[in-house]
């Protein structure tokens, strides 16, 4: 079966890594595969096991030997980690999202280094798994959690947009659970910067997660914190209801974006939210 972009739906070519048409990664293949060889890592990270593959490439959990702390790393997909100009964008974004480090709702991002031609990411490690994860497993969540959710990523997003940094890429797959099932935002600025080289590279002018964009980054690649706050949004939707407001291949969600005047009532889906909530 041909694989599908999992942003814009586009047809993914057999053997390549990224969606010709936006640039996200492309979904892990079947099996043991999915993980690849071992990644070329600094005697102080020690794999463990690997956690899953996504936009920003590969995930494993290792344990930082000189800390004797279980960190997540994430290995930037080959083509990027050769390309010095990927490299050094996706190194600036990282400088920002390392000044949240302390904020809260935020996961800290603790370094970007290579080793061997290898570019990779050190997080904290969030043992809960993705936000993503705990939809594809529960379904539509509880409006309470809903809310509990949304407030803490909303508590990250507030301390961010006062330091005058913008996420633009908030979405489910972005939010991971802590020990506690506490929502914590990652990827600031990262997985937007991955994306744009990317497109740079495939020669395409889409880079996010169109489902997730608000309608004038889709227009004309200008944002704000409004912009985090609709993808935001967005997510409480996909949380509250189990689907996501617009559905389709990226122009199809910016036609509907363009011509809709609200995004629609998720009591139609889920009729026990409240109105307050809707």
């Amino acid at each position: 079966m041909t694989p599908h972009c999992p942003a814009c739906a586009a047809s993914i070519p057999e053997g390549a890594e990224r969606c010709p048409g936006c640039g996200t990664a492309a979904p892990p293949p079947a099996g043991d595969g999915a993980a690849g060889p071992p990644p070329d890592l600094p005697p102080r990270y020690r794999v463990e096991r690997f956690l899953g593959r996504g936009a920003m490439g590969r995930v494993f959990l290792c344990r930082d030997v000189a800390l004797d702390v279980e960190v997540a790393v994430k290995v930037l997909p080959s083509d990027l980690a050769s390309d010095p100009e990927a490299v050094e964008q996706v190194r600036g974004e990282a400088r920002i999202a390392a000044r949240l480090r302390d904020g809260p709702g935020i996961l800290p991002l603790h370094g970007f280094e290579s080793h061997g031609g290898t570019w990779f990411l050190v997080e904290e490690y969030a043992p809960g798994g993705t936000l993503q994860d705990l939809l594809k497993t529960r379904g539509p969540l509880p409006e309470a959690e809903v809310r509990r959710i949304g407030a803490e990523v909303a508590e990250a997003l507030a301390f961010a947009h006062a330091a005058r940094v913008l996420h633009r890429d908030v979405k489910p797959s972005n939010v991971l659970l802590d020990a506690r099932g506490r929502a914590r935002l990652a990827d600031f600025g990262l997985a937007k910067a991955i994306a744009e080289a990317s497109s740079r590279r495939s020669g395409s002018s889409v880079a996010g997660t169109p489902t997730y964009m608000a309608p004038e980054t889709m227009w004309d690649g200008k944002a704000d914190e409004r912009s985090d706050l609709y993808g935001l949004g967005c997510l409480l939707f996909e949380c509250a209801t189990g689907g996501r407001p617009f559905e389709g291949v990226y122009h199809e969600i910016a036609r509907a974006k363009t011509a809709a005047a609200e995004v629609p009532d998720p009591r139609v889906r889920s009729p026990a939210l409240s109105a307050g909530f809707a």
